[in-house]
């Protein structure tokens, strides 16, 4: 599930523009975005893939407590990544953990995390052949928009390389056009409850075409 509890607040927006024109230049926008000051101090920050226990363990202590805050059940540790079926990225801000996500595969062993939610369209997509990867645990601390649109920068260009046809992921109701034109996501059902909880989720979809023709996906193909 997405749940995103930042404001998203709009002042870094030059970014956008810059990011995706080259390489060189997205690398330079990223420099920039990483010296914005912010009450007179420069606060850095980079994305990265969680490779130390501290990083786990900050970062789902950083879930649990937002979790926690909605009153949404969840495990202490994902077991997709404890059985290596998950790969974990960060926003590190002064060496705090400030966001994350999982990039999940399916497996026969654990499925997908949104399948308790919605295991009838989870199967249904399954039964076309069709190779599933899901997007989950998105959590942030408030995040900037610089910050929040570079984590899901790379959350895209992961997820092109996924060895999946489609991405999943349950997103809430008030962030679903944001992934809908920015990255290419498309409604796949209607808006159900949680287990356990009050947090509606919408279950979205997104194709490698559907991405292409995306804000994102357009600006990555002129930028090679």
């Amino acid at each position: 599930m997405i749940l995103l509890l930042d404001r998203i607040r709009n002042p870094y927006v030059k970014l956008l523009k810059v990011v995706g024109k080259s390489r060189s230049k997205a690398a330079s926008a990223l420099q920039y975005a990483a010296s914005i000051r912010l009450g007179g101090r420069i606060m850095p920050y980079h994305i990265c893939e969680c490779t130390e226990l501290w990083q786990v363990e900050a970062s789902d202590d950083l879930l649990a407590y937002q979790y926690d805050v909605y009153g949404i059940p969840h495990p202490k540790m994902s077991p997709w990544l404890q059985a290596n079926k998950a790969l974990r990225l960060l926003v590190l801000r002064d060496g705090v953990v400030a966001g994350s996500l999982d990039l999940v595969s399916d497996s026969p062993e654990l499925g997908l995390p949104i399948e308790k939610c919605y295991p009838n369209e989870i199967s249904h997509l399954r039964s076309q052949g069709t190779g599933l990867a899901e997007v989950n645990r998105f959590v942030t601390d408030h995040l900037r928009s610089v910050e929040l649109y570079s984590l899901l920068n790379e959350t895209a260009r992961r997820l092109q390389d996924w060895p999946g046809d489609v991405a999943v992921c349950g997103v809430h109701p008030s962030r679903v056009s944001l992934y809908r034109i920015y990255m290419g996501w498309v409604v796949e059902a209607l808006p159900k409850v949680l287990p356990l909880s009050d947090v509606a989720v919408i279950l979205m979809t997104l194709t490698r075409e559907g991405f292409r023709e995306s804000v994102l996906g357009r600006r990555m193909r002129k930028s090679r």
